[in-house]
C-alpha cells in the first residue's frame, strides 16, 4: 500500500469539485492504496501543506491548468521544501500540452499525459517511498503515458489508449474531499438555486469539434465516449442517497451530442421521478432544435449555458466553431419558449477580428434571454491557437520562451497575453464598456435572487461591511479600470469565501 496525495490548487473559489482527481484517487483506493485529495482554495494553502507533511505521502501529483500554473508552482514548490522524500508529478491539459518544459521548469520525477487512471495505477504499483534523499527521477519504463527523469535524461514511454467503456470506471468517492459538503452549499453552480445539495457530473469525454482556442481534446480526445444511460442514473441515486443531492450541473465539454442517448436518458430521469434539477453547457447547432430543448425542459433542465463566442459568421469561421449567428439566436429563442434559465459567452480580441464584428456580437448579446460573458481569446496551450500564436508573433511578451505567470489566470483574465486584433489596451477598454453595457442585465436577476434568500442576503451585506479595505481597494480597481464587473465579481468571491471558509 502506497501513501498518495492529488492536489488541485486553484486561484479563485469555485463550487466545482476536481473530479478529474477524484477519479484518480477513487481508482487507487479501490486498489488498497491510501489516498488523500487537496482541492486547495487561496487562503487554505498552509494549512494544506501542514496535512501532507503529517500525512508524509510516498507520492504527490498535481493536476494542473494553464490557469493554475503559476499558483500550483509555487505551491509546488513551497510543498517539495517540506517533503524532498517524496515523488512529485503533474498531469492534466497543461503538463499534457507542454510535457518537456513542465518537467524540466518545476523538477518533477514523472509526468502523466493523457488520460491518468490507469497510468497511475500502474505507477503506484511500482513506486514504493524513498528510504533516503537520491536525485530527481524514477525509472517508469513499460509505464504507458508518461514521461519521466531517470539517471540525468527524460524518458517517454507510447501514449495510452483512451478507456473506451466509461462505465468501468468507478463513480468517483467524493469523500476523499474532507470538505465535500461545502461544494454543496449555495451559491452554486446552477445560477439562482438557493439550496443545498447541487454539484457536477460527466456523462461523457471527448469532442469532436475543431474550436481553435479549446485545448481539452489534448487530454480528453477528439471522439466522443460516452457512458450509459443507467450508469449516469446509478451516480445521480448515489449522490441523492449519501448527500442530499437536488441539483446536477452537467459538466461534459458539449452535452446532448447524441438526441438518441438525450432521449432515453430523459425518459428515464422521469420514469424515476427523481425530483432533480439540472444543467448543462451546449452548443447553438445543438440547441437549435426546438424538440431537444423541449425534451431537456420537460426532464427537469433548468439552466444551459452556450458557448457563442461571436455575432460575426466570419469570427465563427476564422474560430472553427462550427456553427452560425442564426443558430446562435435560434437556441435563445427556443431556450426562452421552454423557459430554460441561460447564459451565453462571447470571445473577442479574435484574430481579424474588427469593430464591426464587435458591434454584431454586441447585437446578438443582445438577444440572449439571459446573462453573458466576455472574455478575452487565450491561447493556451494544447489548441491550435497556441501554434497560431506563435507562429504569428501575437504574444505581448516572452515570444522565445513564454511564461505561465498570473496573466494566464482566470482571475486575471482581462490581462491580454497576446495581441492578434487590437493592442492589449484598446481590447482591455472595448471589453470593460461591453460588460459595463451589460451590467444590469447580468446581475439584476442575481441580486433579486438575494434579496428572495433573506439568509444570503444578509450574509451578502454581512461580506461588504466586514471587508472594508477589500472594499475600497475592488472600487478603486474598478473605477481605474472603467469596470463596475471588477468590482461585483470581488464582491461575490469575497462572498463565496465567506460562505465556503
Amino acid at each position: 500500500m502506497t501513501k498518495i496525495v492529488l492536489v488541485h490548487v486553484k486561484e479563485n473559489f469555485t463550487p466545482v469539485p476536481p473530479m478529474g482527481i477524484l477519479y484518480i484517487g477513487t481508482i487507487l483506493k479501490q486498489k488498497s492504496h491510501n489516498v488523500k485529495v487537496f482541492d486547495v482554495t487561496p487562503n487554505q494553502q498552509q494549512e494544506a501543506i501542514q496535512k501532507i507533511e503529517e500525512f508524509d505521502p510516498a507520492i504527490i501529483g498535481f493536476s494542473v491548468m494553464t490557469t493554475s500554473y503559476s499558483i500550483t508552482q509555487q505551491f509546488h514548490k513551497e510543498l517539495r521544501n517540506k517533503l524532498p522524500y517524496a515523488y512529485y508529478c503533474w498531469g492534466g491539459v497543461h503538463p499534457t500540452a507542454l510535457p518537456i518544459e513542465t518537467l524540466n521548469e518545476n523538477k518533477l520525477d514523472f509526468l502523466v499525459y493523457g488520460e491518468a487512471e490507469l497510468t497511475m495505477v500502474e505507477v503506484c504499483e511500482r513506486i514504493t517511498k524513498k528510504k533516503t534523499l537520491p536525485k530527481q527521477g524514477v525509472n517508469l519504463e513499460g509505464i504507458k503515458g508518461v514521461y519521466y527523469f531517470y539517471e540525468e535524461e527524460i524518458h517517454q514511454t507510447s501514449p495510452r489508449p483512451y478507456i473506451e467503456d466509461l462505465d468501468t470506471i468507478p463513480i468517483p468517492d467524493r469523500t476523499l474531499l474532507e470538505n465535500f459538503k461545502w461544494y454543496l452549499s449555495p451559491p452554486g453552480i446552477l445560477r439562482r438555486k438557493f439550496y443545498y445539495g447541487i454539484t457536477t457530473i460527466y456523462t461523457s469525454r471527448g469532442c469532436p469539434h475543431k474550436c481553435i482556442f479549446c485545448a481539452s481534446k489534448t487530454v480528453l480526445g477528439t471522439r466522443i465516449r460516452q457512458r450509459s444511460v443507467a450508469n449516469v442514473i446509478k451516480e445521480i441515486k448515489y449522490l441523492k442517497k449519501e448527500f442530499g443531492v437536488r441539483g446536477i450541473y452537467f459538466n461534459d465539454d458539449t452535452f446532448a451530442t447524441s438526441k438518441v442517448w438525450l432521449k432515453e436518458f430523459c425518459d428515464t430521469l422521469n420514469k424515476n421521478n427523481l425530483d432533480l434539477v439540472w444543467g448543462c453547457q451546449t452548443r447553438a447547432n445543438i440547441a437549435q432544435d426546438l424538440e431537444i430543448c423541449e425534451m431537456m425542459a420537460y426532464a427537469g433542465c433548468v439552466q444551459i449555458d452556450i458557448g457563442a463566442e461571436s455575432g460575426s459568421d466570419k469570427v465563427l469561421k476564422i474560430l472553427k466553431k462550427g456553427i452560425t449567428s442564426k443558430m446562435i439566436l435560434k437556441s435563445f429563442e427556443n431556450l426562452k419558449k421552454v423557459k430554460i434559465d441561460t447564459f451565453a459567452t462571447f470571445i473577442i480580441g479574435n484574430p481579424d477580428e474588427t469593430l464591426a464584428d464587435i458591434k454584431q456580437t454586441e447585437q446578438v448579446a443582445r438577444k440572449a434571454p439571459g446573462g453573458v460573458s466576455f472574455l478575452l481569446l487565450v491561447p493556451y496551450p494544447g489548441s491550435a491557437l497556441y501554434q497560431m500564436a506563435k507562429e504569428n508573433q501575437w504574444f505581448i511578451r516572452n515570444s522565445e520562451h513564454i511564461v505561465f505567470d498570473e496573466r494566464w489566470t482566470n482571475k486575471q483574465s482581462d490581462v491580454p497575453v497576446m495581441e492578434a486584433s487590437f493592442k492589449a489596451d484598446e481590447l482591455v477598454g472595448i471589453r470593460a464598456k461591453l460588460e459595463n453595457k451589460f451590467l444590469i442585465k447580468n446581475y439584476s436577476l442575481l441580486m433579486f435572487d438575494f434579496i428572495k434568500n433573506p439568509y444570503f442576503f444578509y450574509k451578502l451585506m454581512l461580506t461588504i461591511i466586514n471587508n472594508p479595505k477589500y472594499m475600497y481597494l475592488s472600487t478603486r480597481e474598478a473605477i481605474k479600470r472603467k469596470k463596475m464587473m471588477y468590482l461585483l465579481e470581488d464582491i461575490y468571491q469575497k462572498f463565496n469565501e465567506t460562505i465556503g471558509g
